[in-house]
């Protein structure tokens, strides 16, 4: 069962940049809990760690797709140490500011200048997987990424708040910037197996890209998005009314552990249904696991949720994205699977925010509600267009590399090289 990893890691240089890359995008599955930890530490307000949040949120989702296309043209030796030295000065300088009680609004600032250079590592990696590998090792290549990114998601949580307690509500963003430096240019000295540059004159596919259906997979996302948000910000404010501030992280992490089972079972899963049915079947069980935040429980019992909510979590992303890659030209499948993730990132933006504000003015419970809801929408619309996706999907065909529990970070995929030595389908 193992012998296909060994395998791929046996290719020259695979095993470092792999290693690395893992560590390197630990301080991606950090920095949202810690700028909420931290904000509301600080300001005793989770509607300002909300929206600190969103300013992350908002300004990486824009800018990554922009750092990714330069990675592309000019390769990730030169554009790695850029975006780790900018990414790690200003989320120091956010950590300085809201210390010094400088103006929200310079805080808000700075922590967006932090997200617009965060290094899409997860992409980079893929990248260069999509460059070394051959044949059906690409698709193993991803299915182990994906794992790596829950073990990445699973411990990142629990790194955040144990560093928040026993030290400093300001010492996971410390060293999330210290990990962005160390890693993000250890990966940069990996230059024998990054992907060539490419001209800025080769000609880019046209049309195709914007199938009726795509703009649907889009809002469907940003409903997940306003529940991965939301959630994100209830649940610590839920463990600091029950006196265990700390808790946060493991309810996090046991999210992430039920997210990496769930996508693993329904990966290996042959399924009758299409895809759009098994979407809607999932971000059903998403939004019916969001149910339980509306009620008085305790840590123990949120935990119990959370895993099995996290369940849900991985078929729901797998069967959008597959949807995604079904709805575009063959030729513009990243740029289709980077509009959809822009959904989730933006919703994420806009879950965090609300609920922040609502958990200040009502309770935890209206953070919650916030979760249901955006999972509500998700639902609605995965239900409501379910026979026009069917229509304008492409059939019988194979679809492209979607491991179980894969964080599609916008990026290259495989076969989106053009040179004669890395391009592979």
């Amino acid at each position: 069962m193992l012998g296909p990893y060994r395998d791929i890691l046996r290719i020259r240089g695979a095993a470092r940049f792999s290693m690395t890359g893992l560590l390197a995008r630990l301080p991606a599955a950090m920095i949202v809990l810690a700028i909420i930890l931290f904000v509301s530490a600080q300001t005793d307000s989770f509607a300002a760690a909300g929206a600190m949040a969103a300013a992350f949120q908002i300004s990486a989702s824009s800018a990554t797709i922009l750092s990714s296309r330069v990675s592309d043209r000019l390769g990730q030796a030169r554009v790695l140490p850029l975006l780790c030295t900018v990414n790690a000065t200003f989320t120091l300088l956010f950590v300085l500011s809201m210390q010094r009680d400088l103006p929200l609004v310079v805080s808000g600032l700075l922590i967006a200048i932090a997200g617009a250079f965060m290094p899409a590592i997860g992409s980079m990696i893929r990248a260069r997987w999509a460059r070394i590998a051959e044949g059906d090792q690409v698709r193993t290549a991803f299915a182990m990424e994906s794992t790596f990114d829950e073990i990445d998601w699973t411990l990142g949580p629990l790194l955040t708040a144990t560093l928040a307690a026993a030290i400093d509500p300001a010492a996971p963003l410390i060293a999330a910037a210290i990990l962005t430096i160390i890693f993000g240019l250890a990966l940069a000295a990996l230059r024998s197996t990054q992907p060539a540059p490419h001209s800025p004159d080769q000609p880019r596919p046209r049309g195709g890209l914007m199938r009726a259906g795509l703009p649907i997979i889009v809002v469907t996302l940003a409903g997940v998005g306003v529940m991965f948000g939301a959630y994100e910000v209830a649940v610590p404010a839920f463990a600091r009314e029950q006196g265990a501030p700390n808790a946060s992280g493991l309810v996090l992490a046991i999210w992430a552990v039920g997210s990496m089972l769930g996508g693993f079972w329904f990966g290996t899963r042959q399924w009758n249904a299409g895809l759009p049915r098994q979407a809607q079947l999932a971000i059903g069980c998403l939004a019916l696991a969001m149910i339980p935040g509306l009620i008085d429980y305790s840590i123990a019992v949120s935990v119990i949720a959370a895993f099995l909510a996290g369940v849900a979590v991985a078929p729901s992303l797998i069967t959008q994205f597959s949807l995604a890659e079904r709805l575009v030209a063959p030729e513009r499948i990243t740029e289709g699977i980077t509009w959809a993730m822009s959904g989730i990132t933006l919703g994420f933006a806009a879950g965090s925010a609300v609920a922040g504000v609502l958990i200040d003015a009502i309770d935890v419970r209206a953070g919650f509600a916030v979760a249901l809801g955006g999972a509500v929408a998700a639902f609605a619309l995965a239900w409501g267009f379910r026979g026009h996706l069917e229509r304008h999907m492409r059939h019988g065909e194979e679809p492209a590399v979607f491991a179980a529990g894969w964080d599609p970070i916008p990026g290259p995929v495989a076969g989106s090289f053009d040179n004669s030595d890395s391009t592979r389908r």
